[in-house]
């Protein structure tokens, strides 16, 4: 990886020029830590005790998908969605 070229304009930075290597090196970096962060976050939700047992999670997600699978579509593009 090369170094950054800095652009200045009265001594402040105004342009940054960097190889496409680095930058793509940058963005990968921030991407990471948005997923650490997350994972963080996650974890401090469980120490504080804001999690759903695993069986009442299951049991929403069945509610839910045979809600879903109530509905039908009626195959006339003028028609709408019924239940």
């Amino acid at each position: 990886m090369k170094s950054p070229a800095i652009l200045t304009v009265n001594g402040k930075a105004v342009l940054i020029v960097q190889d496409a290597e680095s930058y793509q090196a940058l963005i990968d970096l921030a991407e990471r830590a948005k997923y650490i962060e997350a994972i963080r976050e996650g974890q401090a939700s469980v120490g504080r005790g804001e999690v759903k047992p695993p069986e009442q999670i299951f049991e929403e997600m069945t509610c839910r998908a045979d809600e879903a699978s109530q509905l039908s579509f009626i195959s006339d593009e003028n028609d709408v969605l019924s239940a």
